[in-house]
């Protein structure tokens, strides 16, 4: 994608989260946490009755600030990761080539799991609380 008005380019890089191996089951675990419409709506209800103030954030690259894999995984590069690559590193990496992924991607099995988990524990550093019927942390400031 490039963008019109700038001409910097963009790419989102995405795994099929398929084995290499056909028939090979995967035992990974695929669930990232969604806050329902009702929580969210009961929680901003409650913030306004009690004069709370409200944060949100939204990240950028998610997955990718997940943090390590807990097994190593490999990405099939196709011609448009061969010439970012050669691009990047100027070294030429032939057809068929394996990466290593260093975190999640876009449509690995583990990449919500992954992300949840470190979501988790750095509001659980910070001291805050999650309710207990929909994945919201509260901060009691």
């Amino acid at each position: 994608m490039i963008k019109l008005h700038t001409q910097t380019k963009k790419a989102c890089v995405c795994g099929n989260g398929r084995s290499l191996r056909p028939g090979k089951k995967s035992l990974h675990k695929t669930y990232a946490a969604c806050t329902s419409m009702t929580g969210l709506r009961l929680l901003i209800g409650l913030a306004a009755y009690e004069n709370r103030l409200l944060m949100a954030s939204d990240a950028i690259n998610a997955y990718a600030q997940s943090g390590p894999l807990a097994k190593t995984t490999y990405l099939v590069v196709d011609d448009a990761i061969r010439e970012w690559y050669y691009e990047r590193f100027k070294v030429f990496l032939p057809p068929g080539s394996l990466l290593e992924l260093q975190s999640s991607i876009q449509g690995h099995p583990n990449a919500g799991a992954n992300w949840q988990e470190k979501v988790n524990t750095t509001l659980t550093a910070m001291e805050w609380n999650r309710t207990i019927t929909s994945h919201v942390y509260i901060a009691e400031k």
